[in-house]
């Protein structure tokens, strides 16, 4: 803000502030406001009472009841969030041990599977086993079989290219029953 220049100053009239004298009572006494008179003073006293027995009555209680029941709440409140905060502990305890139970049974089930799958392998294989070993028995029998009836047959063959041979050479120094026994000898040597 700017300084005031004396010149626009000097265009303003002087306040001046001067006493004046009351005015004059005009034949009856009015009364000193600040005056302290007794019964002023007990009429004060008993609306003041009065006003504080209707406050009392009317507003006093009713807030001191309302101030009751929101504490009331408010206790009520604080217990039901005590009551609460240790339900949730009882429910956390529980979550955990269920959850330790879960993992233990989890473990346990992995367990039982990997030992009957272990079991299982074993019998898988034991079959395969037995079965490969019943396949070689049977064919073992077979190539036995097979064997033996070669062995027949080659015999047989034998003893008949023999006794062909031995015909032919002896043709005209045998009869039939000569030849048979011969046959017979011949078979059970081989």
């Amino acid at each position: 803000m700017e300084p005031a220049n004396p010149s626009e100053l000097q265009n303003f009239a002087p306040v001046t502030f001067t006493e004046q004298p009351l005015p004059a009572a005009t034949g009856h006494d009015q009364p000193n406001p600040l005056d302290v008179s007794g019964s002023m003073v007990a009429f004060t006293w008993l609306t003041f009472g009065l006003l504080a027995l209707v406050l009392y009555k009317v507003a006093w209680k009713p807030i001191l009841n309302a101030l009751d029941q929101r504490e009331n709440q408010i206790k009520t409140a604080l217990e039901e969030a005590e009551k609460t905060r240790a339900e949730y502990a009882k429910i956390e305890e529980e979550r955990q041990r269920l959850i330790q139970q879960a993992d233990e049974k989890a473990r346990q089930i992995v367990d039982q599977a990997r030992h009957a799958a272990i079991e299982s392998a074993q019998v898988i294989e034991a079959k395969a086993r037995d079965e490969a070993g019943i396949l070689l028995a049977n064919a073992q029998r077979e190539i036995r079989s097979e064997h033996d009836r070669v062995i027949a047959d080659l015999r047989r063959e034998s003893a008949e290219l023999a006794i062909s041979l031995a015909r032919k050479i002896l043709a005209d120094q045998m009869d039939e029953a000569r030849s048979r026994s011969l046959l017979e000898r011949l078979q059970e040597k081989v």
